[in-house]
């Protein structure tokens, strides 16, 4: 559970970072009290080994339809990249951060041994942000009837309850949290809108394919 924790929390706090850099506007006055992230509810859904590996073969942001895991190279035919981090939380991967028409969207988590990104290297978590701080239009995508305009109710209407929840947060899991595919939410506490999403898969299907390929 912890290594789940930390790659939510890494990738929106790189994304975070990059954003504010680009900020223009001074927040100062618009102090706003500490919501939980991480503090999970027990509740659990009925998911089904590998349903949320099939809802991420198939989702779109804006006019691109995507498919995870994907290599950076087949990221990079719709999207461009901009920096790239290493992350010592996170062994063997890079965080990179990508545009949308010259605009910062996200970031995505690639898989790499040599601290370097590649086109060969895989993509295996994408961060949209949905409505972020600086900015009030969001990106547009849709996965399995989810949109960027829904609330946590409507969400849970189509999807069922998640299998773990917080204040800003709703994780669909098909599997241990050390040890599954997940899509996360990041909904604003109070209005339940999205405010972001992650796609993210098992880190030992990456590594499959790259042995198979090696093979």
């Amino acid at each position: 559970m912890k290594r789940g924790i930390t790659l939510i929390l890494v990738l929106w706090m790189v994304f975070c970072i990059t954003a504010c850099g680009k900020q223009t506007e001074s927040s100062t006055g618009n102090e706003q009290e500490p919501v939980s992230m991480v503090e999970e509810e027990n509740s659990q859904t009925n998911i089904s080994d590998g349903e949320i590996a099939d809802r991420m073969s198939n989702f779109s942001v804006g006019s691109c339809e995507l498919s995870l895991p994907c290599t950076v190279g087949e990221f990079m035919n719709h999207f461009e990249l901009e920096y790239a981090y290493p992350v010592p939380e996170v062994y063997d991967a890079m965080c990179c951060s990508y545009l949308i028409d010259e605009e910062s969207a996200g970031v995505i988590m690639v898989y790499t041994e040599d601290e370097e990104v590649h086109d060969t290297d895989y993509v295996y978590s994408i961060l949209l942000d949905g409505i972020s701080f600086i900015k009030e239009d969001s990106f547009a995508f849709e996965v399995s009837g989810i949109t960027e305009d829904m609330t946590r109710e409507q969400i849970e209407e189509i999807w069922g309850e998640p299998s773990r929840s917080s204040d800003m947060t709703m994780i669909y899991s098909d599997g241990e949290a050390d040890d599954s595919n997940e899509i996360v939410f990041f909904v604003d506490e109070t209005s339940g809108k999205i405010t972001g999403i992650i796609f993210s898969v098992r880190l030992d299907r990456i590594k499959e394919l790259k042995s198979s390929e090696e093979s």
